[in-house]
């Protein structure tokens, strides 16, 4: 899918919305597998915009489109769907072009010599340092201490080895975190390496 044009609601807000779902151009059987995994995860979000249009109201993605990363024979898509207010979602998709195999997330972390156990660990622990770090400026008696506290709760238990991740062209490992935050959303993804 590769979509763009101009749409205007019912209370004549304009937007230039661009669609685009990717595909990796490899006609094995593991590759047709991902290629549809792709387009069930992001088909739906394009499906709901193309309803509200129906309904003349405003859209809530303008912008759906991807990136490619090219490491040695490992391909990796990066997919972002962007909401008001900085919040995004992130959908990574890696594929071997020379063994014609998807690349799982727990093959990407033992490239970089991690279990899926280590990478959880080291990930909450970047999560609570920097939350004790915003969590400093907040007064021991104040009433919202125990509500932002439980706010790193919650993050921490989204913080698994399916978080959205690929290689970039380095050899870098690059992986969406989620920070907590004290105000807007509970937490935003970071990009932290690997």
């Amino acid at each position: 899918l590769n979509d763009s044009e101009t749409y205007t609601d019912s209370v004549d807000n304009t937007y230039y919305f661009s669609y685009r779902i990717p595909q990796f151009h490899a006609e094995s059987e593991n590759a047709k597998t991902v290629n549809q995994r792709i387009v069930d995860d992001i088909l739906p979000y394009v499906e709901d915009e193309f309803e509200t249009m129906e309904l003349d109201c405003s859209l809530n993605h303008i912008h759906i489109g991807y990136q490619v990363f090219e490491c040695g024979d490992i391909v990796s898509i990066l997919v972002t769907i962007p909401y008001d207010n900085d919040v995004r979602d992130y959908y990574t998709y890696s594929y071997d072009f020379e063994n014609e195999k998807e690349v799982t997330n727990a093959e990407l972390l033992a490239l970089r010599g991690m279990t899926e156990e280590s990478f959880v660990e080291t990930a909450c622990k970047m999560e609570e340092e920097y939350w004790n770090g915003m969590l400093s400026s907040i007064p021991e008696n104040s009433e919202d201490r125990d509500w932002f506290e439980e706010t790193l709760n919650e993050t921490k238990a989204i913080t698994t080895p399916d978080l959205p991740m690929y290689l970039d062209e380095d050899g870098t490992l690059k992986v969406y975190i989620p920070f907590p935050s004290l105000a807007g959303a509970s937490w935003y993804y970071d990009l932290c390496d690997f």
